[in-house]
C-alpha cells in the first residue's frame, strides 16, 4: 500500500500536472498558429504520447529526491533522461519528423530550454540554501 501511495504522490500526480500543462500549451500553439492542418492535431495517439512523456519525465524527477545521488549528478542524469524520453516518445514512436535534421533541431531547442530552466532553478536553489546557512547561529563547542 505504501508503494502505491508513493507512486501516486511522487510520480502520477506530477505527471498529470505536466500532462495538463503540455496539453494546454500544445492547444494554445495550435490555436495561435491558425494552421491546424499543417501542425499535428491533438488526437488519442498524441495524447497517449504526451502522457507517456509526462509519466517518464515525472519518474526521472525522483533523481532529485534520492539521498544517494547529489544534486550535481542528478541534474545531468535528469537532462539525459529528458533527452532520451523526448527522442524515444516523440521521434521514434511518434514519428513526428520526416528528416533527422528537423528532429535534431527540435531536440536542440528543447535542450536549450531545459538548460535555461535548469540554470534558473539551480540559481534559486543556491540562493535558498545559502540563506538557510546564514540563518544558523554560531554555537561555541568549547
Amino acid at each position: 500500500m505504501d508503494n502505491l501511495r508513493f507512486f501516486f504522490r511522487k510520480v502520477l500526480l506530477p505527471a498529470c500536472l505536466i500532462f495538463t500543462v503540455l496539453c494546454f500549451v500544445f492547444s494554445a500553439i495550435l490555436q495561435a498558429s491558425g494552421t491546424e492542418m499543417k501542425l499535428p492535431t491533438i488526437n488519442l495517439g498524441n495524447l497517449c504520447q504526451i502522457f507517456a512523456f509526462s509519466l517518464i519525465f515525472s519518474a526521472s524527477g525522483l533523481l532529485f529526491t534520492s539521498k544517494k545521488i547529489k544534486y550535481a549528478l542528478a541534474l545531468p542524469l535528469h537532462f539525459l533522461c529528458f533527452l532520451a524520453n523526448l527522442s524515444v516518445v516523440f521521434f521514434l514512436v511518434g514519428k513526428h519528423f520526416d528528416t533527422p535534421r528537423s528532429a535534431f533541431l527540435v531536440l536542440a531547442v528543447f535542450a536549450l530550454v531545459y538548460i535555461i530552466i535548469a540554470a534558473i532553478a539551480s540559481a534559486v536553489r543556491h540562493i535558498v540554501l545559502s540563506g538557510r546557512n546564514e540563518k544558523k547561529s554560531y554555537k561555541r563547542l568549547y
